[in-house]
Parts: structure tokens; sequence; C-alpha cells
């Protein structure tokens, strides 16, 4: 299921969490906060995969 996930804005970035990278406000630190006011907090392990799908560097 997540590699069909690459082909869309959908990444997972916890095991409880797939969001969608249209609503992404800002990243800070390991948090993100999307559109709706909603903070997430980002996998240890994901979050190089975030930065590498957004395109970012850390």
């Amino acid at each position: 299921m997540e590699n069909a996930l690459v082909k869309t804005k959908l990444i997972k970035v916890q095991r409880s969490f797939i969001i969608n990278t249209s609503f992404v406000r800002a990243i800070n630190g390991n948090m993100i906060e999307l559109d709706n006011g909603k903070s997430i907090s980002i996998s240890v392990n994901k979050k190089e995969e975030l930065f590498r799908f957004l395109g970012l560097k850390q």
C-alpha cells in the first residue's frame, strides 16, 4: 500500500498517520502543521523520507 501512495501526494509520517502534503503549512522540528491548524508529530524514521518526498533539505 505504501508503494501506491508514492504516486500521490500522500505520505506516511508515523505509524498512525498518513498526510496529504498539499495541506502542509509548516514543518517545525519533528512537528507538521496542517492548513486546518492540527499538528502531527513526524516519526524519526520517517522525517528524512518526508523531506526527500517534499524536495527539502534538513
